[in-house]
């Protein structure tokens, strides 16, 4: 009874790679016809590439002769993007189908990395001048990648809802998703997009809930990658957005277009590191190295806040000082400011990484300062009775095993000397 399932699963499993590489193979002729008719093309229409809707074409082309550039320089700029991300999704995905080929999970994820690398640039010289193409890359490719990456989230990393009722979630966003392709492909109510967003959080709220509850190491280190590469990139993607999507200023073109187009990199460059980090999780590659990327970044983002903080709160001081008793203001604020800065650089950084590990990672603090106290007693201690002690107690301290045993040799060639801690005597 149980072989016709597997039989007819592993044949839904088989189409379902099939259709994954006739995509990849798909894509990658376009790519190539693409990028024969791409100098061509952007000539013709090299006012028509914009950072972002704050920008309009006549100031996109002002900024770039502000700054000496071609008028193409935009079109060139994007097509090395589209160039990147699509064939960072291709080997992606192709290591993960070499890897695993026919589990489920892993073909959903190839097929969202191709589709995550679909950019309109690479593409436009030839949907240009095929309608169905445009609609369906634009249209259908453009609304389901995205929303596809999000509900993947809801089965990361083994391929099962958690929880199980974040299965109706799913269906629901489904239908929103054939509303949006079929209905309103192009302009979402206001509404819908609120629902998109909600759909977002949750999906994310999902990898927080397997964190909270999973109790297989494996699993929880896979979150952690993926948790970890999608908060970071937010993070700086918010900053990046503060600066990018303002309209630019008269006057300031050019400085403005290249601050629009370096957070267009910055936003590429962040959704790849997620969909590295969703590889290495599925591969099990490396994964406890994710905590101490974690214990890293909260380090150093936190020195970096009291650094600034001490920098400007410096210059604001120390120029009112010298306006006060001079009148005018004075250079050697800034320096004085970037000297304490630089002097407080290791003993904050101190500071910081002993609070986080005592408030975050305190098992690895014991574990330090027990190693610490045994390396502090070992160095003036004589008896080695007292060393031998330390030793056990510091192991037992540190690891907690069920038994711990010390062999000492007075003469390697003779007899050796157990210490059982467990007994508390010589044997």
């Amino acid at each position: 009874m149980s072989a016709r399932p597997a039989r007819h699963e592993s044949l839904w499993l088989r189409l379902g790679y099939w259709i994954v590489i006739s995509y990849l193979a798909v894509t990658l002729c376009i790519a190539l016809a693409g990028a024969i008719l791409f100098p061509g093309y952007v000539k013709q229409h090299a006012g028509s590439y914009v950072p972002n809707t704050s920008w309009s074409g006549a100031q996109v082309q002002a900024g770039l002769h502000e700054l000496g550039w071609p008028a193409e320089s935009v079109g060139w700029f994007y097509f090395g993007l589209s160039t990147i991300a699509l064939g960072a999704g291709w080997t992606l995905s192709f290591i993960l189908l070499r890897r695993k080929a026919l589990d489920g999970f892993s073909l959903l994820l190839a097929f969202i990395f191709v589709m995550a690398g679909n950019t309109n640039t690479l593409f436009q010289p030839v949907t240009a001048h095929l309608a169905i193409l445009d609609y369906f890359f634009n249209n259908v490719i453009g609304v389901v990648a995205w929303q596809l990456f999000f509900i993947a989230l809801f089965y990361f990393p083994d391929g099962k809802a958690v929880p199980r009722w974040s299965r109706w979630i799913v269906r629901i966003w489904f239908a929103y998703m054939l509303w949006t392709v079929l209905i309103n492909p192009n302009t979402p109510d206001r509404p819908l997009l609120w629902l998109a967003f909600l759909f977002g959080f949750c999906a994310l709220g999902s990898q927080v809930f397997r964190q909270w509850r999973l109790k297989d190491p494996i699993q929880k280190q896979q979150t952690k990658w993926v948790s970890y590469a999608i908060v970071l990139m937010a993070a700086v993607l918010s900053l990046a957005a503060l600066f990018a999507f303002k309209p630019p200023s008269g006057g300031q073109y050019g400085a403005n277009l290249v601050t629009a187009l370096l957070q267009q990199a910055v936003f590429t460059a962040g959704f790849l590191f997620i969909m590295i980090a969703i590889l290495i999780a599925i591969l099990r590659y490396r994964l406890y190295e994710i905590d101490l990327l974690i214990r890293r970044t909260l380090v150093y983002s936190a020195l970096t806040a009291l650094l600034a903080l001490v920098y400007f709160g410096g210059v604001t001081l120390l120029q009112s000082l010298f306006t006060s008793l001079t009148g005018q203001q004075s250079p050697a604020a800034v320096v004085l400011s970037t000297l304490l800065s630089a002097t407080l650089f290791n003993p904050l950084r101190r500071r910081v990484q002993d609070f986080i590990d005592r408030r975050f990672y305190r098992q690895k603090y014991n574990v330090e300062r027990a190693l610490t106290e045994f390396a502090e007693t070992a160095r003036s201690e004589t008896e080695i009775s007292a060393v031998t002690g330390g030793l056990i107690h510091t192991v037992r301290k540190t690891m907690q095993p069920q038994h711990v045993s010390l062999w000492l040799s007075s003469d390697p060639q003779r007899s050796l000397t157990t210490i059982d801690s467990g007994e508390g005597h010589e044997k």
